[in-house]
């Protein structure tokens, strides 16, 4: 004869009463939902992560700052330039990742001790058309001081410039402030646009040691 506690259901077979902290054993289909239910929140917590740094581009370093970490490669003494910066015959270029107006692209340059890209011989374009990639860039030639003299954010001289065909035109059809601001074509000639039209841009600044 079975005790009080035991409780029989409709079948006459032993139950769980309801205050038995036991659970049964799960199936192997409800062990297999589970694992499958595991792996795809790990998988969609991954896509999230991956998708946070590409938004947010390169490590943010301070070229200033003799703690950023150095290229790796750099020896102690030898000018460098520092994570996420390319380095070309003693100057450090920063790619960027996104997409700014001149401007702003600039006061992002400035803040990490560089300024826009500054183009001085053909070499160092030849370089720069092979890092770009077929991709427009914002570069440091303006002429929003006085339209019609191009001149570079340091102010040095205009030795060589490399306009595409027919340009600069101040040809635009989309706003009424001009093109006062050079970009790279995709064939890396240059193009004057609207200073408000978002492009990726180009830092440069001296390697340090």
């Amino acid at each position: 004869m079975r005790g009080p506690e035991q409780m029989l259901n409709l079948a006459g077979e032993p139950q769980q009463s309801p205050g038995d902290p036991t659970m049964p054993p799960l199936t192997s289909r409800q062990l297999t939902v589970l694992t499958l239910v595991i792996i795809a929140i790990k998988l969609l917590l991954t896509t999230l992560v991956l998708l946070f740094f590409l938004q947010a581009g390169p490590p943010y370093t301070n070229p200033g700052n003799p703690l950023s970490p150095k290229t790796p490669g750099s020896t102690a003494g030898e000018p460098s330039c520092h994570l996420g910066w390319e380095q070309y015959r003693g100057s450090c270029y920063f790619f960027s990742w996104g997409s700014w107006p001149w401007q702003k692209a600039r006061n992002n340059c400035l803040v990490q001790n560089a300024d826009l890209l500054v183009i001085g011989d053909p070499r160092e374009q030849d370089y720069l058309v092979r890092k770009a990639n077929s991709t427009r860039y914002w570069i440091g030639f303006t002429d929003q001081r006085s339209e019609g003299i191009w001149r570079w954010v340091d102010n040095s001289n205009v030795t060589v410039t490399y306009w595409s065909t027919g340009e600069p035109n101040n040809e635009v059809l989309v706003s009424t402030a001009g093109e006062n601001c050079a970009h790279m074509l995709e064939t890396g000639l240059w193009n004057d646009g609207p200073c408000t039209f978002s492009y990726k841009w180009i830092c440069e600044r001296a390697a340090s040691v």
